[in-house]
């Protein structure tokens, strides 16, 4: 139940007499592939089943809950004519089914009319015996022959949402804003949160900005967050004489003017940039290196708990580094943008395209996985691309092996915030299928990579026009200050290997194997991510209780809260931004960079009968297959010049983007990781579309146009 080994073991089909031993052998090996007995976290055999071929007019594959959302009341179908392998390998769009114990109802046709509504009906009825025959929800393969169906494989689905539970509303006092960043949280993903707010008014502070605090907390399962001030948080603005009288007499607003000319006057932030490299990346480094052991089964419990200890100080300090460098980005930049807005009338979205293109790591695993491949294409001889890690060790043992190697460098590094998703290590199928759409790549040609749209004659440009305004003065400062917000703007994606994505592996690593220990007081292993960190020891013990039913009760509001999205703001919304006359120069500066900022990433609220409309990032108006992503492993079914349509992205979703023909994402403004993925790679996109996941289908065709800022469906 909690593993399907999706693309780890060989499957034969249409093999002759003759051929069957020499077929069994095949898949006998594909079980001591070194990532299949990673991915299953322990040695095992298998049995190879060796049955007759169905030689099916139809087949496909039916879910008995809705693998999604978690709904037990419908039976989705899919379906293709011809054999199943046409749908598992994404050759062709199925037709699919919705349907319930009164009713079928196709939701969308494939290439051709496949089912009947009353074929729809009885696979449901099979679907719905397997699911009473094995006690949970299952995934069932089937097939139509001669008029007869034929049930092929059943298994449970994996990973499959619990059913909603619904959480009280309750928000505390205060004007409290959305964090869709990092959506919803698992309990293990609030604990490594939370010292997150904390950092992030440390090093607002520390840049002038007078916050007495940053606060979170959880609203209907959601992530909240507000600023807190020596005014408060609430909606009114002082006149302007009181604020201009505040601002020059009150100590703490003095102080804060104070550091903030130092920050911007003498550039600082700067500083941060050095310490990074010489002091904080290293002992972040090590630090997780030292923490992690591989095997962690010989560990006492003991020793384990305080593994999990050790890897929450590691990602505490990971955090505050990574808020401290991202504050310095932003007055790197914001100084930049300042400079582009006053002297050259410039957008802020003009300056942003400038320094796009100055982060290398991006898109570095993409490109270290294309590098690996196309060093070997030669090797793999055309042809379709091996499916499994076996196969591709058969054909390109050096390719295999590189792969390989990659993976196990790049183990802990996780697929998206929350510590409840995988770490790439341990999801070896969206590896081959990121080596795959390499591949595909490589042989067309026709269509290279797309240029960026960062090329150096855009810098050229925007010097000599600060020239031609400014003088030869004015054009060495906006190329000093490009220098700067370029490497500033770099080291936002380049830190968060080293401050969020390994130490989470890390924490997580050590919970799956908490989750192992309590064996079947848990569904699976993974299901210990939805357990608080002060109740690991009580587990372990025994002496938690009803913790199957606690871990069900939690899963089940997080199912809920993904499907009740609350609103943007609860409590009174935020203070607009005071006249910024009304302050000294230094705070004036920041509090008009902050708003430059905000401005930038506000995105237009759903309208539910039009457009989607959001902010666009590039020129090029695409349309194409849209592929939507509800969870960051679901990239592995990704196929080459699809368009993602997902929430938002963090950055090592980039590894499995480099071959999109554009972005959609719910949330995200110009300066959120999905733009700066998007400009990297030169992709087309639409950011803070809010709707787009509920309004779009996997498989539909859509419009995205940057330069209207809109998403269209073109056909269903």
């Amino acid at each position: 139940a909690a593993r399907s080994f999706a693309g780890q073991l060989e499957t034969e089909l249409g093999v002759p007499r003759e051929g069957v031993a020499d077929a069994v052998e095949r898949c006998l090996a594909s079980a001591s592939s070194l990532r299949a007995l990673r991915y299953g976290a322990r040695e095992g055999a298998i049995a190879v089943v060796v049955q007759t071929l169905v030689p099916a007019s139809a087949a496909g594959v039916a879910f008995s809950a809705d693998p999604s959302t978690g709904e037990r009341e419908v039976v989705l179908v899919e379906a293709v004519a011809g054999l199943g392998d046409r749908l598992v390998s994404g050759e062709v769009d199925p037709e699919r089914w919705r349907v319930t114990d009164t009713a079928s109802e196709r939701t969308r046709r494939g290439e051709a009319d496949v089912l009947s509504s009353e074929e729809a009906a009885a696979i449901h009825e099979l679907a719905r015996r397997m699911e009473a025959l094995f006690g949970a929800p299952q995934d069932v393969e089937w097939a139509l022959a001669g008029g007869a169906l034929h049930l092929l494989q059943s298994r449970p689905i994996t990973a499959l949402p619990a059913p909603p539970i619904p959480i009280p509303i309750d928000p505390p006092p205060g004007s409290w804003e959305r964090d869709d960043h990092h959506a919803v949280l698992s309990p293990l993903g609030w604990a490594w949160f939370q010292p997150y707010p904390v950092a992030m008014a440390r090093a607002m502070n520390d840049a002038g900005l007078p916050l007495e605090g940053v606060e979170a907390t959880r609203i209907g399962g959601h992530l909240y967050l507000r600023f807190v001030t020596g005014g408060g948080d609430g909606a009114r603005v002082p006149p302007r004489w009181v604020l201009w009288l505040v601002s020059r007499l009150v100590p703490a607003m003095r102080r804060g003017d104070r550091a903030a000319r130092r920050v911007l006057d003498g550039e600082t932030f700067m500083d941060a940039l050095a310490t990074w490299e010489k002091e904080w990346r290293p002992a972040l480094k090590r630090a997780t290196d030292g923490a992690f052991v591989a095997d962690p089964t010989h560990l006492s419990d003991e020793e384990l708990l305080a593994k999990i200890d050790e890897a929450l100080a590691i990602a505490a300090e990971g955090l505050d580094r990574h808020a401290r460098l991202g504050t310095a980005g932003m007055l790197g930049v914001g100084k930049l943008i300042l400079f582009a807005v006053d002297h050259l009338g410039w957008t802020v979205e003009r300056v942003l395209g400038l320094v796009a293109g100055s982060s290398e790591a991006t898109t570095a695993l993409h490109r270290e996985v294309e590098a690996l491949v196309a060093r070997h294409h030669a090797a793999l001889d055309g042809g379709p691309f091996p499916p499994t890690w076996a196969a591709l060790a058969r054909r390109c043992p050096e390719l295999a092996g590189e792969l390989s190697a990659w993976l196990e460098d790049n183990r802990l590094r996780m697929l998206h915030y929350d510590p409840k998703h995988p770490m790439l290590g341990e999801r070896p199928d969206f590896v081959l299928s990121i080596a795959e759409g390499a591949a595909r790549a490589l042989a067309q040609p026709e269509a290279p990579p797309r240029a960026p749209p960062h090329a150096a004659s855009s810098e050229a440009a925007a010097l000599d026009e600060a020239e031609a305004k400014l003088g030869r003065s004015g054009r060495a400062e906006m190329e000093r200050q490009l220098a700067n917000a370029k490497r500033l703007h770099a080291l936002r994606d380049e830190n968060g290997v080293e401050t969020v994505s390994r130490p989470a592996g890390l924490l997580r690593h050590f919970v799956l194997e908490l989750g192992r220990r309590l064996g079947g007081a848990i569904e699976t292993p993974e299901h210990a991510v939805y357990l608080e960190p002060s109740e690991h020891g009580l587990a372990l013990r025994g002496a938690l209780p009803d913790v199957a039913a606690r871990i069900a009760r939690r899963r089940g509001e997080e199912s809920w809260a993904h499907r009740n999205r609350g609103p943007r703001n609860h409590g009174p919304k935020p203070a607009a931004l005071p006249p910024l006359d009304a302050f000294p120069s230094g705070l004036g500066r920041v509090f008009r960079i902050m708003g430059l900022i905000m401005e930038s990433e506000r995105t237009p609220e759903e309208d539910p009968g039009g457009a989607l409309c959001g902010v666009g990032i590039g020129s090029a108006r695409v349309t194409g297959r849209a592929r939507v992503v509800l969870r960051p492993d679901e990239l592995a079914q990704l196929r080459h010049g699809e368009i993602v349509v997902c929430r938002i992205t963090s950055p090592e979703w980039s590894v499995g983007l480099g071959r999109v023909a554009a972005l959609v994402t719910e949330e995200g403004g110009l300066l959120s990781h999905p733009a700066i993925i998007a400009r990297e790679y030169g992709v087309t996109a639409v950011l803070g579309a809010e709707g787009a996941m509920r309004r779009i289908a996997t498989g539909d065709r859509i419009t995205v146009d940057p330069a209207a800022g809109t998403v269209t469906v073109a056909a269903r």
